[in-house]
Parts: C-alpha cells; sequence; structure tokens
C-alpha cells in the first residue's frame, strides 16, 4: 500500500472512532458535570502512568519490529496476550490488598478503586498492543470500526442512564468495564483474522531480548514524555479546587481532540520508516504537514477566541465556564505537540527513540520547576501558559534533530501554498501522483 493510502486509510477510520470518543466525553461531562468528570478523568490519568510502566511500553516493540517483518505478528501477538495475563494475576490482589490498609480511598472502597485501575489498565493494555499490530499489517479498518461501534455503545447507554436518573457510579462501573470488553475484542478478531499465518508460536529467545529493548529505550522516553504532558494536573489538583480540575482536564481533553488528526499521521509514519519503505517522501510530507498545522492552529484560535466563552458551557455544561481561557493559552502548545507526533513517529521508525526521551526531559524539567512557584499563584492559567512553552521546548529540540537529518530553511516551514491543500485533498480522495 502506498503511503498517501495508508495516510487515507488512517485518516478515515481512526478519524471515525476519535469522532466517536468526543461524543462520549460530551454525555459524560454533561452526565457526571465538572467536578464528577474531573476525578473520573484524573483517575484515568493515574491509572494511565501505571499502565505505561506495566505494559513496558511493548507496543512500541510491537510496532518497529513487526513493521519491520523481524518478528511474526503472531508470535509479537502472542506475546502481548501472556504479558496482559501475567500483569492482571500479578496486579490485582497486590492492589487490592495494599489498598485495604491506605488513607488514600477517601470514601471509595478497595474494591471499587481496584475495579477501576485493574479493568482501565488490563483493557488499554490489550487495545494498545493489538491496535498497533492491525496498523503494522496496513489495516485500519477493522480495529477502528470495533473500537469505534463499541464507544457508540457506551454513548447510549450513558444518554439512556441520565435520562432515567441512573446513580453515578453505576454509570462509572459501566464506563470502567467497557475498557477489557473492546482489548478482548480485539483479541478475537486479531488471531480470527491472522489464522491462516500458521501456527502460533512464542518468538525465539534472542529476538525476545531484542524486543525487551527496544522497548526498554522507548519506554523511559514514554515516561518521560507523559509526565511532561499530564503532570500539570497533579499541580492543579493540589493547588486548585475540583470545579477548576474539572475544567482543566475538560480543557486539556479537547486538545486532545484537537490532536487527533496528528496522530492518525504519526501512526501511518512509525510503520512507513521502520519498513524502510518512502523515506524521502515521507520526509518531504513531514514538512508540508507541518505548514498546514501552522495554518489550521492559527485559524482555530481565531475562532476560538471570538466564540469559545459562549461555546463551551454551552456544549458542555454551564459548569464548564472557566476553560476558556485556559484552551486559548493552550494552542501554541498543541500546536507544538502536533509537529512533534510526527517527529516522534520519525525517530522512533528510525530507531532514534533517544532523541525524543531526551526532548521530553528538557520539557518536564521546565514543567515541573515552574508549576511548582507559578500555579499556586495564578491557577489554571499558568499551567496552561507552562505546558505550551514546555511542549514548544520539546518540539524545537526535536525539530533542530530533524533538520540535521534532513536539512531544510526555516522558511521552508512558512511557505504557504495552494498545493499543499491540494495534496490533502488528493490523499482524501485518493487521486494524489
Amino acid at each position: 500500500m502506498s503511503f498517501n493510502k495508508l495516510l487515507q486509510q488512517s485518516l478515515v477510520w481512526r478519524g471515525f472512532y476519535f469522532f466517536t470518543v468526543l461524543l462520549l466525553n460530551i454525555v459524560i461531562s454533561r452526565t457526571l458535570k465538572a467536578d464528577g468528570s474531573g476525578g473520573l478523568y484524573f483517575s484515568t490519568i493515574i491509572f494511565n502512568f501505571i499502565l505505561l510502566i506495566v505494559s513496558f511500553n511493548l507496543e512500541s516493540g510491537f510496532t518497529y519490529f513487526a513493521s519491520s517483518n523481524k518478528i511474526p505478528f503472531n508470535s509479537l501477538a502472542l506475546v502481548g496476550t501472556i504479558w496482559t495475563a501475567a500483569v492482571s494475576i500479578i496486579f490485582i490482589p497486590i492492589t487490592y490488598f495494599s489498598l485495604l490498609n491506605t488513607s488514600i480511598l477517601h470514601g471509595i472502597t478497595a474494591f471499587q478503586l481496584t475495579y477501576n485501575a485493574s479493568t482501565f489498565i488490563i483493557g488499554v493494555m490489550l487495545t494498545s498492543y493489538f491496535t498497533v499490530l492491525f496498523y503494522s499489517k496496513k489495516d485500519f479498518f477493522i480495529p477502528n470500526m470495533w473500537l469505534g461501534c463499541s464507544n457508540l455503545l457506551l454513548f447510549v447507554l450513558f444518554w439512556i442512564g441520565a435520562v432515567n436518573h441512573w446513580e453515578n457510579q453505576h454509570l462509572v462501573n459501566l464506563f470502567f468495564i467497557f475498557y477489557p470488553i473492546q482489548g478482548v475484542g480485539l483479541i478475537a478478531l486479531f488471531f480470527y483474522i491472522n489464522k491462516q499465518e500458521g501456527h502460533i508460536k512464542l518468538p525465539s529467545g534472542t529476538d525476545f531480548m531484542l524486543l525487551i529493548r527496544y522497548s526498554a529505550i522507548t519506554l523511559i522516553s514514554n515516561l518521560a514524555f507523559n509526565a511532561l504532558y499530564r503532570i500539570d494536573y497533579l499541580y492543579v489538583n493540589k493547588f486548585c479546587n475540583l470545579s477548576d480540575l474539572g475544567n482543566y482536564i475538560q480543557a486539556a481533553k479537547l486538545g486532545q481532540m484537537l490532536l487527533i488528526i496528528p496522530q492518525i499521521l504519526a501512526s501511518a509514519i512509525y510503520p512507513q520508516i521502520a519498513s524502510g519503505e518512502s523515506q524521502e517522501y515521507v520526509k518531504e510530507s513531514i514538512i508540508t504537514l507541518f505548514r498546514l498545522f501552522l495554518q489550521l492552529f492559527s485559524l482555530l484560535f481565531i475562532l476560538l477566541f471570538l466564540v469559545g466563552k459562549y461555546l463551551f458551557p454551552y456544549i458542555f455544561g454551564s459548569t464548564f465556564s472557566s476553560m476558556y481561557m485556559p484552551m486559548l493559552i493552550i494552542i501554541p502548545g498543541l500546536f507544538s505537540l502536533s509537529g512533534l507526533a510526527l517527529l516522534s513517529a520519525f525517530f522512533s521508525g528510525k530507531g532514534k527513540a533517544k532523541i525524543n526521551m531526551e526532548g521530553a526531559l528538557i520539557g518536564l524539567v521546565l514543567t515541573l520547576v515552574c508549576d511548582w512557584f507559578l500555579v499556586p499563584l495564578y491557577g489554571i492559567n499558568a499551567a496552561a501558559a507552562i505546558s505550551t512553552l514546555s511542549y514548544f521546548s520539546n518540539f524545537g529540540y526535536s525539530l533542530w534533530h530533524f533538520n540535521r537529518l534532513y536539512p531544510f530553511k526555516t522558511k521552508d516551514l512558512f511557505a504557504f501554498s495552494k498545493n499543499d491543500w491540494k495534496w490533502v485533498v488528493g490523499i482524501l480522495t485518493n487521486k494524489s501522483s
């Protein structure tokens, strides 16, 4: 499949999935309000950090070794299944018994918190492992159709629950149980579709150690980036009230929605670079995408400046009136993250994950120092401004390394042209040459 065709498929089917995520986010926010949804999403942020550690970031290794055909797909799928089962056996009892005598529960039982954490972590782990295996086979339809349709079902159930005044705890339980349902469904689909590949067996000891070594390197990088991307939530949680936390997290989640297209494109770039195909064309495409992102985020800033103050409370409810200013402040940072998504995929595919780690550490240090002094004084607006500064620093570091590998002039990033948009239309209509 050509790179343009790969981009098209990724945009269409991942776009469908992320649209269902947006719908689900809206119904959850309107049902649980700012304080309820803020608490829910804050817990998933903590779970995500635990997930990154216990999953060992194997999905990054899966993508690299599957795309480069160094380890068979079914062998990697078996590793992912066994690893998840082992984590489940160890993680669930340890979590439950360690929570029984702690003071962090604040009204929630040890069983409930263990249920929330284990369903989320196990479900997302399986989903991540098998989604990247589908993507490495250049199949964007099956995983995103399954995940999108299950999100739509959960959206309908939340809507019914809101209309019939179900207890919030029942809705939260429903929210978490859908994660393992999605993950197990992907396992079944993957092994069924790939049954013609023959006997399923574990990779050799040598291949397994190569997988572990590569995943360990990218794990350090992703730990640093996830801390950079989410550490501000901890400061807001510590120094601001629950309503501000809910507004800030909602602005951040909306920002994540704006990163959908860059993430979609990155999911196509990574396996293409790792496979060694169309290298020069991919590099040229990254520069073109930088220009397009700059135009889109500039236009978005203007639109939100004009209507955001009224739009956010209308969509999410009156309790989200404080997310306007943080959203405006974070938009330049989101542009940086958009470019960074492409560069991180490029360097990972090149086997240069160390660059991603170094850039994330630079941004993380900035965030840790500045948030500690400024968030207590200026609240969520300061948190947004510091995040933008940190994202830009990370992006600038990665762009400098990209320029060393693939020299370009700074003015190339601002050389706007109609041909860039014709290229995009060509990809979407499958008519680009």
